[in-house]
């Protein structure tokens, strides 16, 4: 099982050389997919450069919400960098999972897919896991719900939605848990998008939501990767005037029902 792998981390175990190599790749792997390498990237990944084509093509250049730093520039990567960093923890982290590096490449292709690109990820023979991979619209009745329980000033929607995608995670971890961990750990870089102004008037609890939902997706496992998740997040809690305690608590709203 996955929780029970060793994950050798470069933030707790590494030395500072091993540190810093790794986020010189990291970087180099960014910058290539920023340029639209296929190639390149699918050398440095092992992967065959078809897979990393599709994965581009269903993105094309769409761009996420967060500023990263990659090398000395700061800048909003696209979808496909993304997936391609992604990737590159996989094969960093967890070497012997060839199929979830894979899915880290194409795991966004559905979810992100540009207008005419929206079922190329059927191309796919990973395309269940795709699938599973993305979020469900919720039905009235867990809408309801959720809004019944929960403590104001929390989103019903975001809660319910995540409820039922967490639980999907959790029981097929076997196939999707070490590139879910793989994704939070290049999210938890830079949580830079909930200072956005549209949510000052629900922080913290916009805070708490994200985080929470990201402490119950790791809930019931340890290892390295997701203390390095964690630290990551802990950073910026006194930015959001949140604690930990309340995050914990936050989490519970996705996992106890």
């Amino acid at each position: 099982m996955l929780e029970k792998r060793r994950i050798t981390a470069f933030i707790f175990e590494r030395s500072e050389a091993e540190k810093r190599q790794y986020e010189r790749r990291l970087d180099s792997v960014t910058q290539l997919a920023e340029a639209g390498n296929t190639a390149e990237v699918g050398k440095i990944l092992d992967l065959p450069e078809a897979v990393v084509k599709l994965s581009l093509e269903c993105v094309g250049d769409k761009r996420r919400k967060s500023n990263l730093l990659i090398g000395d520039e700061v800048k909003r990567i696209t979808h496909f960098s993304h997936m391609a960093r992604v990737a590159f923890m996989m094969r960093y982290f967890f070497p012997e999972d060839k199929s979830g590096r894979l899915l880290a490449m194409l795991h966004d292709i559905k979810e992100e897919a540009q207008e005419g690109q929206e079922n190329r990820y059927r191309e796919s023979a990973l395309a269940k896991q795709i699938d599973l991979l993305t979020e469900e619209d919720v039905t009235e009745e867990e809408l309801t719900s959720a809004a019944q329980e929960l403590p104001k000033d929390y989103d019903a929607k975001y809660v319910a939605t995540y409820r039922k995608y967490i639980r999907r995670l959790h029981d097929n971890w076997d196939q999707l848990g070490a590139m879910e961990l793989c994704d939070r750990l290049d999210t938890s870089s830079s949580y830079e998008y909930l200072l956005n102004p549209k949510y000052k008037n629900r922080m913290p609890f916009k805070a708490l939501e994200s985080l929470g939902r990201i402490w119950a997706t790791l809930n019931g496992y340890s290892n390295e990767v997701v203390d390095i998740i964690k630290e990551n997040s802990r950073k910026w809690f006194n930015r959001f005037k949140i604690t930990e305690r309340q995050v914990e608590e936050a989490a519970r709203l996705f996992t106890d029902k």
